[in-house]
């Protein structure tokens, strides 16, 4: 079955579900969270799977589903930069499935624990989670992790500033992972290592590796790492339509609700226009990366910030 045959399926069921029992409907918004999450829409997923959550709470749902809840709606918070909300899920279905001694997902929830951990600069215990997952991977024979989990280490050296670290780490992942789809994760990270040790060829010749297997990606990557690498481009090779863009990935990643990397663009393109002496343009984006701040935190009214 397609997913748009999925999806054709949901729209009939949808309207019957005042009828439906509460089983039925966790698993309904089960499906439709994933679709979300597989279609970019990360913020809308996980309000399906806060739904569905707070319905297992009123209902006793299976340790197994709720685990599996747990473990896709970290996926989704992850995608959508929300951190804290990623630990506290990932707490839950890590008791399980260790529990359950089921490697494959206990290696998966620690990689995801870690991101988290990553980005929200607990960079000790991330580190930590990065190396269990290795171990446990190590202890099963799960060689195909090696690519993420060494990508991830290298995020988090680079986070400590330790270029020569990172890069070692970064490298290596590229050199064991084999589908296009994960290499240009890597490669995109390279190019900005390298660009942070100012080894610009190092960081142009990645980035026309990653403009070249932009035709071999799954839509779902095709189109973000288009824009990304476009940006990249442009910076690195001071192109002149600089703001067109920079414009329209802020127009994707806008549709897409990805508003931290509209908030993120907006800065650099801001910093750039302030560095071009372009003072009253750059002051736009940089109200747009503020008001790209809020959208992203989900802030509605100025109280909320005091």
């Amino acid at each position: 079955m397609t997913s748009f045959d999925v999806k054709k399926n949901i729209a009939i069921v949808v309207p019957m579900q005042s009828d439906m029992s509460h089983t039925q409907l966790f698993h309904l918004y089960i499906i439709q969270g994933i679709i979300a999450y597989t279609e970019n829409r990360f913020s809308n997923a996980v309000h399906i799977f806060t739904n569905a959550y707070e319905l297992a709470t009123k209902y006793r749902m299976e340790d197994w589903e709720m685990a599996e809840l747990h473990y896709v709606s970290s996926l989704a918070a992850s995608s959508d930069y929300r951190y804290i909300l990623v630990i506290d899920h990932l707490q839950e279905a890590l008791n399980y499935f260790n529990a359950k001694m089921l490697a494959t997902r206990s290696i998966e929830c620690l990689i995801i624990l870690g991101n988290a951990q990553k980005h929200t600069r607990n960079l000790k215990n991330a580190l930590m989670s990065f190396e269990n997952a290795k171990e446990i991977m190590t202890t099963n024979g799960l060689a195909n992790y090696l690519g993420m989990i060494e990508h991830n280490l290298g995020a988090c050296y680079s986070l400590l500033k330790d270029n020569e670290r990172a890069l070692r780490h970064f490298n290596q992942s590229l050199l064991v992972k084999e589908n296009p789809n994960d290499q240009i994760v890597t490669i995109l990270s390279l190019v900005k290592e390298y660009k942070k040790t100012g080894d610009k060829e190092s960081s142009k010749a990645l980035v026309n590796k990653g403009i070249f297997l932009l035709n071999l990606l799954t839509e779902q990557n095709k189109n973000p790492y288009s824009h990304h690498f476009a940006i990249y481009k442009a910076l690195l090779y001071d192109e002149n339509d600089l703001i067109s863009t920079f414009e329209s990935a802020l127009h994707y990643f806008e549709v897409k609700q990805n508003y931290y990397h509209c908030f993120v663009y907006c800065n650099v393109l801001a910093d750039k226009l302030t560095d071009n002496n372009q003072f009253k343009l750059a002051t736009t984006f940089y109200q747009k990366a503020f008001y790209y701040h809020l959208k992203h935190h989900n802030v509605q009214h100025w109280e909320e910030l005091t």
